[in-house]
């Protein structure tokens, strides 16, 4: 209804005054509210009424979604919506039909235009699912079915009686407050905005410039164009020209193959003493910056003028990578081409020349080689017969092939590009083994012809409506009744007895045409029939002659036609149905070949393997991790063969840790009741500790990493443990090729799909024809019925002279309804038995489709398979990363998972990230040579000079706190004794170094024997020796008395000569030493006798034992002999070792076990399968299938139309019976008017 005023238009949010829209007409209806609180107690009561009728379901009816209002206005708020989209379902994976049983709004008009919406909304889904509390439908325990919550959870429950069963959420209006970032300060609207209206400005006449350009470009402008010899007119000089440098140049041709790339080069042979069979070369890089830029130069002008001047190809590159193809794969088309170049080169050449072969693949191990002799002469031998074979059918078909002058191709040319032709595979020929057998490798093969064969006539299907198709499945899947019997079925035998319990119910539904069938055909035989029948009597009671008005009969006529037309337009549909079953047909037999193509022999995308090369890889791998293999062999003789440099390490990192403790021992540091430090401890100490990260970070080190890491990875129980990975990874391979065998022989090996496809194809254009055909005759008979009613249903009699009825329409419209009963019936019973036929299809199309890892839960059951457990866990993993993710590409390592320790483990983390990548990471720190010499590095020659030059004794010093201490402390109020109490554990003074960061650098301190001559000058009593002797001095303090403060003076002298005296002579420190075999071991006296070494305490044990002074300062000074001794071996050591283990070792791990594994781990992936997998499920089910249902609904509306027609004939025929009848009995005939006039 319109609005009032000249006001906006008026939308769904804009309130009504007063029950009202606003205008100028308001008032008129304007209506007022007095008892309000009377309708507030009403309204109260009937939500009352209806939360107590819809008990226990929410008050709030259905649960909806979140929206967004469609005007600009309100469109920043949210509401609730009138019902969630397919899309949304889906996503929250509820079936459309279930959702309407449990609450859930659906409205299918409705689109996700954002992925924010989807995704909330999906999350109101999954809430409203986990809170979801269905009551059974009926009582008792037994009636508790799959799916229903116990009765345990049903106590007690409450309505939820909200307004919303989840409230629309409440978007949080305060923003809160935040710094002002510099980005935001520095950015400036208007420079924006500004930049956008001049971009808008000029961007038409930008575009104009780049289109001029490129057509410049394109077209050589600038270039000169004159006739010249290479200009674009000259084309006569352009192809003498390109006729000369072919002419007196050799032929070089390159074809990339399936899993690699082929060469061969005609190289001419200008003098006899040039040496033959060598591969080309290949050189990278440029010398001269200036020739770089010239040839950067040269390779642009190449690129943008090639199709103006003739420029030559000066370089083959090719590569393979083992992930994936660099290019598609060449096939047949390029051995044709290679064919007519060769064939059109070569012969206008009379020279000499080497035919070069060579090639890059597995067979080569990845590197560029000559191909082998052997193949060489069995492709020759090939060579000469397919050119016998070609020969002889050029001769036989009168077709010859000149030359100059000659009628053959010279041999040279066809073994040129036969060999080639031969070679274009460039694949290593597979070999049965351990998992792979030749009648898998024929089954590869078979399947790649068909792939080729079937997927020329059709390789896709085109669905108009993927959603309506589905639907029409659902539909003719009773509600896919197959997968509703198997989740509620716990075992393989009550799924059978569900099957004959309510399988025939619901096909009784679904079996209406049948059962129509039936009903037609008993009242045709016990009604109809005896009604047409002359003899019978019955239903002529009514009988009597009418006069029908013109109208009526074109009314009939009119009726009829339309019943006509649809019988024809209904007949001819059938033709769809069987157009789409054979393109169905088609479609499952090339999805179904490439499956098996794809899986047996991979692809490039989404690149996949192959099971058959990876397979062979496992044979490989085991084959060589087996006992006694050659790589094994070859492995551990390398390893001892390197033993030396992981000996070496060892030894070094172990006298350098003997030497670290003891220097950081606190024994050693503060000896214990000394009141002594040791000064050069913490900087010694602190040098070796970079030599010792020298030595961790040095190539020795990293050698002895990487041969280890090998060795623990390649032995011992790792081997053992590797292989049963390698054994419980191919099982799993082996039982899906086992799987896809046994499913797609019938396809591959057999013509099921072709015999199929043919025999719809022919049978099903019969059957419209007869279909369509026997409604045209229908039609037919029924429009003359009709016409014969209209035009010629009186004629005169003979005998009187008045108007009497014609027999002939009542014959015709006899004649329509007796066969249309026919047609019924056949229309009837093909419809009934096609619409039984796809209720199982249709529910096993449902599942194949649907099928992920909660369905195989539910239904496992049925199938009876074990799915607890890591087994079921890696089925429904596979299921939904493989098959329903089509377009991700997730390594099938990634979802095999085996237990260690307690855990499980994926497959590829066991074979790529616990071992290949260690022992890569290993490798990886080594450089191209190895480091310089430890033994002369800076961190050594530090150390060694460190422990020449700096006695310990001389750098221990008493500690600072000893002049607070009473016994000592008296020496410090005399001038002379004063300096002393810093004096070292030296006999001797001492001038420390500088340069080694050491405390009192530079300075000459004090020792004992300049305390002891300190006190003598004193003339303190007198000096004595001490037992035993050491360079200390007993103070003897005579002739003093009690206040006398020489006394004192000479009392802490004494004490403090007694400290020093007991500092040497005692074995105050904790000294450390290796031990082996029961006796010491000092790698002072290591020394090499051949390829053994003797004195170098390998797998010795450290001893410690106490020491004094003078011994700890001599075992320490002696290290820097023991480390030359050690790093000069770990030197000679690493240079022997480098090259074996870089080298050697790299390349025999790259060769037998690391390439491999690198191979498997990228190229072991699934994603193949959810594509080829899609395919067949759309040529079977929304193909084949479908398009069977559809002929079926065809047939069953058909007859439907031909009951109407039947029944119309039926009443015209007893009109026109009873008129001729009346007219005959009222001139004395008999009132049983015979349908076939005698």
């Amino acid at each position: 209804m319109g609005h009032g005023g000249n006001n906006i238009i008026p939308n769904v949010h804009f309130r009504k005054i007063n029950g009202c829209q606003a205008g100028r007409k308001n008032r008129v209806f304007m209506r007022t509210w007095l008892d309000q609180a009377g309708r507030k107690k009403r309204r109260s009561n009937a939500r009352k009424a209806k939360a107590a009728k819809v008990f226990p379901r929410p008050a709030a009816g259905l649960l909806r979604p979140v929206v967004h209002p469609p005007t600009q206005r309100y469109n920043m708020k949210l509401r609730l919506g009138k019902g969630f989209t397919l899309d949304e379902l889906k996503e929250a994976k509820i079936p459309k039909k279930y959702a309407k049983t449990i609450g859930i709004a659906i409205d299918h008009r409705r689109r996700n235009r954002c992925t924010e919406s989807l995704q909330a909304n999906v999350e109101r889904l999954k809430l409203y699912m986990s809170k979801l509390l269905l009551f059974p439908k009926k009582a008792g325990a037994k009636k508790v079915r799959k799916g229903d919550t116990p009765r345990s959870e049903l106590q007690n429950v409450a309505q939820n009686t909200l307004k919303e069963i989840i409230p629309v959420p409440k978007p949080e209006k305060r923003t809160r407050a935040r710094a002002i970032t510099a980005e935001e300060k520095e950015a400036s609207a208007y420079k924006q905005l500004k930049k956008a209206r001049t971009n808008k400005h000029y961007l038409g006449e930008r575009m104009k410039k780049a289109k001029d350009a490129a057509a410049k470009a394109g077209t050589g402008a600038g270039y000169d164009l004159s006739v010249t010899t290479f200009s674009p007119d000259g084309r006569v000089f352009q192809v003498e020209y390109a006729g000369k440098a072919v002419e007196n140049s050799g032929t070089t041709l390159a074809i990339c193959c399936k899993d690699g790339v082929v060469f061969a080069a005609e190289k001419f042979l200008q003098y006899q003493n040039a040496q033959r069979a060598q591969c080309g070369k290949l050189l990278l890089g440029c010398t001269v910056r200036k020739f770089h830029q010239s040839f950067w130069l040269n390779e642009q002008s190449s690129d943008r003028y090639w199709s103006v001047r003739p420029f030559g190809c000066a370089v083959l590159l090719g590569c393979v990578d083992e992930d994936m193809l660099l290019t598609f794969p060449g096939k047949q088309a390029a051995k044709t081409e290679i064919e007519k170049v060769l064939a059109h080169v070569h012969d206008e050449k009379d020279k000499d020349f080497e035919l070069e072969i060579s090639w890059i693949c597995p067979a080569s191990n990845y590197q560029f080689s000559a191909v082998p002799a052997e193949q060489r002469k069995a492709a020759e031998a090939e060579a000469k017969r397919t050119l016998e074979a070609e020969q002889e059918t050029l001769r036989n078909s009168s077709v010859t092939c000149s030359t100059r002058g000659t009628e053959t191709m010279s041999f040279n040319t066809a073994k040129l590009f036969v060999l080639l032709g031969v070679l274009v595979g460039c694949r290593g020929q597979w070999t049965a083994g351990t998992y792979v057998t030749a009648d898998d490798i024929r089954m590869a093969e078979l399947a790649d012809d068909k792939a080729a064969t079937a997927c020329a006539i059709r390789d896709s299907l085109e669905l108009d409506d993927r959603e309506k198709a589905r639907e029409q499945l659902e539909d003719a899947a009773a509600g896919n009744i197959l997968l509703e019997l198997m989740t509620e079925a716990q075992n393989n035998a009550e799924l059978v007895d569900s099957l004959a319990a309510e399988l025939p119910g619901k096909l009784i539904a679904i079996a209406t045409p049948l059962i129509m069938f039936f009903l037609v055909f008993a009242i045709y035989i016990l009604i109809c029939c005896w009604t047409a029948c002359p003899c019978c009597k019955c239903c002529r009671c009514c009988r009597g002659k009418r006069n029908i008005p013109f109208i009526v009969k074109l009314l009939f006529l009119l009726v009829i036609g339309g019943v006509v037309l649809a019988l024809v337009i209904l007949s001819s549909l059938s033709t769809r149905g069987y157009s789409r079953a054979v393109e169905g047909f088609d479609v499952t037999n090339c999805a179904a070949a490439r499956m098996v193509n794809a899986t047996f022999q991979g692809q490039s995308d989404p690149y996949f393997l192959g099971l058959i090369p990876v397979l062979n890889i496992f044979d490989e791998l085991e084959g060589s991790l087996a006992e006694n293999s050659q790589f094994i062999n070859d492995l551990r003789g390398i390893l001892l063969d390197t033993q030396d440099i992981t000996d070496s390490v060892t030894v070094a990192t172990a006298t350098l840790d003997l030497l670290s403790a003891m220097l950081s021992d606190s024994r050693n540091t503060l000896p214990t009741g000394t009141f002594h430090e040791c000064a050069a401890c913490g900087p010694l100490a602190s040098t070796l500790s970079d030599v010792s990260s020298a030595v961790s970070a040095g190539t020795a080190a990293a050698l002895s990493a990487a041969r280890v890491e090998v060795d623990n990875q390649l032995s011992g129980s790792s081997l053992v443990s590797l292989r049963s990975s390698l054994s419980t990874a191919t099982a799993p391979l082996v039982e899906l090729k086992t799987t896809i065998k046994s499913s797609f022989t019938p396809f591959v090996e057999d013509t099921l799909m072709e015999t199929l496809s043919d025999q719809m194809n022919a049978n099903g254009t019969v059957a419209s024809v007869f279909m369509i055909g026997l409604a045209l005759a229908i039609a037919a008979c029924a429009i003359i019925a009709v016409l014969v009613w209209m035009c010629c249903d009186t004629r005169r009699s003979d005998d009187s002279g008045e108007p009497v009825s014609s027999p002939w329409t009542y014959r015709c419209a006899c004649c329509t309804w007796c066969c249309g009963c026919y047609y019924t019936m056949l229309a009837f019973f093909l419809g009934g038995i096609l619409l039984i036929l796809a209720v199982p299809l249709s529910s096993m199309c449902l599942i194949m489709e649907d099928i992920n890892s909660q369905m195989i839960t539910d239904i496992s059951g049925a199938l009876e398979i074990e799915i607890a457990g890591p087994t079921g866990d890696m089925m429904g993993s596979m299921i939904d990363q493989c098959i329903q993710n089509s377009t991700a590409n997730p390594r099938l390592l990634d979802l095999i998972t085996i237990e260690e320790n307690g855990n499980q483990v994926t497959m590829y983390n066991k074979l790529v990230v616990q071992t290949q990548a260690q022992i890569t990471t290993q490798f990886d720190q080594l450089g191209n040579a190895p480091s310089s010499s430890l033994a002369s590095s800076t961190e050594v020659t530090k150390l060694t000079q460190m422990l020449r030059d700096v006695p310990l004794d001389a750098m221990m010093f008493p500690q600072q706190s000893i002049g607070s201490n009473p016994d000592y402390q008296p020496m410090l109020g005399n001038t002379n004794l004063a300096p002393y109490i810093a004096s070292s554990a030296s006999c001797t003074s001492f001038t420390v170094p500088t340069g080694y960061s050491l405390p009192q650098e530079g300075t000459t301190t004090d020792g004992i024997v300049d305390f002891t001559l300190a006190v003598s000058l004193e003339g303190y009593g007198g000096i004595l020796d001490y037992s035993p002797t050491t360079c200390a001095k007993q103070v003897v303090c005579t002739g003093f008395t009690a206040p006398d403060p020489n006394a004192q003076y000479c009392a802490a002298a004494s004490r403090f000569m007694d400290l020093k005296q007991d500092l040497r002579s005692q074995n105050r420190f904790m000294c450390r030493r290796f031990r082996q075999s029961g006796s010491v071991c000092d790698v002072i006296n290591m020394a090499q006798s051949g390829s053994t070494w003797t004195s170098d305490c390998l797998g010795a044990t450290v001893e410690e034992y106490g020491c004094s002074l003078a011994d700890f300062v001599t075992l320490v000074q002696d290290y820097d002999q023991r480390l030359a001794n050690v790093f000069n071996r770990l030197d000679t050591a690493t240079t022997q070792s480098f090259t074996k283990i870089q080298t050697n070792l790299k390349t025999l791990l790259d060769q037998y076990f690391l390439s491999k594994i690198t191979t498997i781990g990228n190229g072991v992936t699934c994603g193949f399968m959810g594509e080829s997998y899609k395919g067949v499920i759309d040529g079977m089910c929304y193909g084949g299938v479908w398009g069977v249902q559809a002929v079926s609904s065809s047939y069953a509306a058909c007859a439907v139309v031909t009951l109407l027609l039947v029944i119309i004939m039926y009443i015209l025929w007893r009109l026109s019976l009873d008129n001729v009848a009346a007219d005959q009995k009222l001139h004395g005939a008999d009132a049983v008017v015979p349908i076939i006039p005698t």
